[in-house]
């Protein structure tokens, strides 16, 4: 099972002014909630990234990733994601915050691929990183469901 999708409700208790909504991701049996910002990103625009960054891997690239919180490097110190490494008929996920001064080159959203660095299984402290195994058919299901609901 795989899916990523916005529920609409707003995140209450935020600073004046600032907006965002949760949004929630399965993967297999795993579900996590996450907050998307919407200051710069209004709700269609995340799921046209993801629906992009899904295809990606779909059609056979070996990176990607889905962004869920978003903004401006000018605005923020990083982003929140989950990178997406292509594995033959799986795709391995992983969550990650990406400091943008961690980067070899300047944040692109036309490439934001191009920050995804290579996958990773330990971190920089010798701990293990969290990763989940999705098959790329599943990641055809969502592309295909999403296309039932334009």
């Amino acid at each position: 099972m795989f899916d990523i999708f916005l529920t609409g409700e707003p995140v209450e208790d935020l600073d004046p002014g600032v907006e965002a909504v949760y949004g929630q991701i399965r993967l297999g049996d795993f579900q996590e909630t996450f907050v998307a910002d919407l200051a710069v990103w209004k709700p269609i625009q995340y799921v046209q990234h993801w629906r992009s960054a899904v295809r990606r891997i779909v059609e056979g690239a070996e990176r990607s990733a889905l962004i869920t919180s978003f903004l401006e490097p000018s605005f923020s110190r990083y982003l929140v994601w989950w990178p997406l490494y292509r594995d033959g008929q799986n795709v391995r996920i992983q969550n990650q915050l990406r400091f943008f001064d961690q980067l070899q080159q300047p944040f692109s959203l036309e490439r934001y691929w191009d920050s995804v660095d290579q996958r990773r299984q330990i971190s920089d402290s010798g701990e293990k990183i969290s990763e989940w195994i999705v098959p790329v058919e599943d990641m055809k299901a969502y592309l295909t469901h999403l296309k039932t609901q334009d």
